[in-house]
């Protein structure tokens, strides 16, 4: 056994260790400490270690995460996700706050409710370290340092916490599961809604991502869902979960009108359909910053300014709205002439030019949303 005081002029509570290539790594609630053997190629013994503290940004009572040769850890005021990677130049660790440029990301609607209390790492299919808001609100992080991507996304599931349906559906714990095929990792959640006049917690988990060449009937973009194929019907059992709840439905490959679940859990079709996808809907919002194209004096922004058409590069999509804000968005229309009308339309990829309908102004956004079960990849604007 390796007995270490550590030599600081403060308390330092231990929060978490890792090991690392170079020694062990300690998060204590004033910083982050490295243990290593004081003669260098040689093992850690209790006679052979020295403890020095690295950085001084000190962790909350959370366990970090480990990717690559970094260690990803919560910083002790909840607010920040720090990275605690070594630096050759220096020959030392640094700590960059990840949330630098995203801060609003883990600020809820009072101090109580902000900041993270959990952390999960799925390595597969895509490296995205998720953490669970004080609030309820699930967050993602997609991290690759090697391709220097690094990314924040909110996730607001579907469905509602409250009897008066305004408050979002809680994500109360995550964990990242490696599938039993081996394929990837799975995100397994607990969410927390108020389903048939009760608080009821549902263990939940993420389908795999969208992946070219899937089958569009197969495609889940519904939460708390569930999946029947087999023989055509225009009745779904088996719903018990989401009784009383209006729900999206994804039939045979196409969209569906919304249906409200029987209390007996049960969904009548409009058509008959084999393979239906059943759950709550949910919005996928993005919208660019406003738009930076120079001008004869400088720079454009401040000025008015006007988009006249915008071209959007698509990857397998459909069910896409495009417009200058979220209260006037225009659904862009896929179907042509050519298809059959009793088939689905099939998931577009290629370049979809608009002709804009914003007004001149100085803000000049460009918003987009999916709000239909379907897939749906913007690759360039």
């Amino acid at each position: 056994a390796i007995e270490i005081t550590l030599n600081a002029d403060d308390v330092q509570v231990i929060r978490w260790m890792k090991g690392d290539e170079k020694g062990l790594m300690i998060g204590t609630v004033e910083g982050e400490w490295i243990v290593r053997a004081s003669t260098q190629g040689e093992a850690l013994s209790p006679t052979n270690r020295t403890a020095k503290q690295s950085t001084p940004r000190g962790s909350a009572n959370i366990q970090p995460v480990r990717v690559g040769k970094a260690v990803l850890f919560v910083q002790k005021a909840l607010r920040k996700l720090c990275e605690l990677a070594y630096v050759y130049e220096e020959d030392g660790f640094r700590s960059p706050d990840m949330t630098r440029l995203s801060e609003h990301v883990t600020k809820a609607s009072t101090a109580a409710t902000s900041g993270f209390k959990q952390l999960a790492y799925q390595q597969e299919p895509q490296t995205i370290i998720w953490g669970v808001r004080n609030d309820g609100v699930l967050l993602g992080f997609t991290y690759e340092r090697a391709e220097k991507v690094l990314g924040w996304h909110r996730h607001t599931l579907g469905g509602f916490s409250n009897s008066g349906h305004t408050a979002g559906a809680l994500v109360e714990s995550v964990a990242s599961i490696q599938r039993t095929d081996g394929t990837g990792d799975v995100l397994w959640l607990i969410v927390n809604r108020y389903i048939n006049g009760r608080t009821v917690r549902y263990v939940e988990y993420m389908t795999r991502l969208w992946e070219q060449g899937d089958d569009q009937t197969d495609a889940v973009f519904v939460d708390c869902a569930l999946t029947y194929d087999s023989a055509a019907v225009s009745s779904i059992t088996g719903l018990f979960h989401l009784a009383g709840e209006t729900v999206s439905i994804l039939a045979d490959g196409a969209t569906h009108p919304d249906k409200a679940v029987s209390a007996l859990g049960v969904v009548t079709l409009d058509r008959s359909a084999s393979t239906v996808q059943i759950g709550y809907s949910y919005n996928s919002d993005g919208q660019l910053h406003r738009m930076e194209a120079g001008a004869a004096d400088g720079t454009a922004l401040g000025k008015t300014q006007r988009t006249h058409r915008v071209a959007f590069l698509l990857h397998d999509t459909l069910g896409i709205q495009v417009g200058p804000d979220f209260d006037n968005l225009t659904r862009l229309v896929f179907r042509t002439s050519a298809m059959d009308t009793d088939e689905f339309v099939p998931v577009f990829s290629g370049i979809k030019e608009v002709t804009w309908e914003g007004d001149y102004t100085k803000d000049n956004y460009i918003s987009w949303r999916f709000d239909q079960p379907l897939p749906g990849t913007i690759l360039a604007v």
